[in-house]
């Protein structure tokens, strides 16, 4: 862009001394002319003749205006052609510059694409991560069909047996009944407490309602059934709707359902067959 600006000065300046010159060219013409017409000879012009006597009548003699008519179409004509080869230098100044002009960009525009491919010469080849070929895959072992929990490990001494009613009367009533057969009962007045005993000890047993607040029979079996410790421990449902919830019951686990009313053996036989033998599958009584 320098360059350019430089080149189209240099161009201006060669155009205006140009002019300059042809100018000063006419200045020294009209002074010429004007030399003749006061009646005095410039430098290395010859003088009119002698023998040619000026009017009297004071304007110049007629040898004068045959000078300046001789002179006039003379001075006219190299202005002219001055001035044209002003114009025609001016004009292949102006087309030098442009030519030099794309040269030149020419020029740079090589040394770019000669610069870029040096630095891609020079450029280090991009590293290739190699790729570790695929292991092969083992074979697939058969594997045998997953085995159900243990049952949780009998202590010694009477089975025992959590009962969790949200009924004060029926706890206190049917841990009697349980109690006289020899069994240890624990009492859960819902299915948070329920919890809390297998926490803190140990049963062979659940005999659960369906209905108690804030944790009712269903959600409690199934909290059972997905802790490994408890998963396979026995649990009979009271209900008084036993064909209501008995898909349900299924659904969440429960081994034995028994609707209200139900008869005290039959109860009691459930919960001797449970405690003594493995955990059956889903009875209704």
């Amino acid at each position: 862009m320098n360059m350019d600006l430089l080149m189209a000065a240099a161009g201006a300046g060669l155009l205006a001394l140009l002019v300059g010159l042809l100018l000063l060219t006419k200045r020294r013409a009209r002074g010429r002319a004007a030399v003749v017409v006061d009646g005095s000879a410039a430098p290395g012009t010859p003088a009119p003749a002698a023998d040619k006597p000026a009017p009297a009548s004071g304007h110049a003699p007629l040898w004068v205006d045959a000078t300046r008519r001789a002179e006039a179409p003379t001075t006219s004509g190299a202005d002219a052609q001055h001035l044209a080869t002003a114009q025609r230098l001016a004009t292949t100044e102006a087309l030098r510059q442009a030519r030099q002009r794309k040269a030149d960009d020419a020029v740079r525009l090589a040394a770019q694409r000669q610069a870029a491919d040096r630095e891609r010469a020079q450029a280090p080849p991009p590293r290739v991560r190699s790729v570790p070929p695929p292991s092969r895959p083992m074979a697939l072992l058969p594997q045998s069909p997953p085995q159900p929990p243990p049952p949780p490990p009998r202590r010694q001494g009477p089975p025992t047996v959590l009962l969790a009613d949200d009924s004060k009367v029926v706890r206190a009533k049917t841990g009697r009944l349980l109690e006289k057969q020899g069994w240890r009962v624990l009492l859960a007045e819902d299915g948070f407490a329920a919890l809390q005993a297998l926490e803190t000890g140990t049963a062979d047993l659940l005999v659960t309602d369906v209905e108690m607040p804030g944790l009712d029979g269903f959600e409690l079996t199934r909290r059972l059934r997905a802790h490994p410790q408890w998963a396979a421990l026995p649990v009979i449902m009271i209900t008084s709707s036993d064909d209501r919830h008995r898909a349900q019951a299924m659904a969440a686990g429960v081994n034995v359902l028994l609707g209200k009313p139900y008869a005290e053996a039959a109860f009691l036989a459930q919960v001797q067959q449970l405690l003594s033998a493995p955990v059956p599958d889903l009875a209704l009584n």
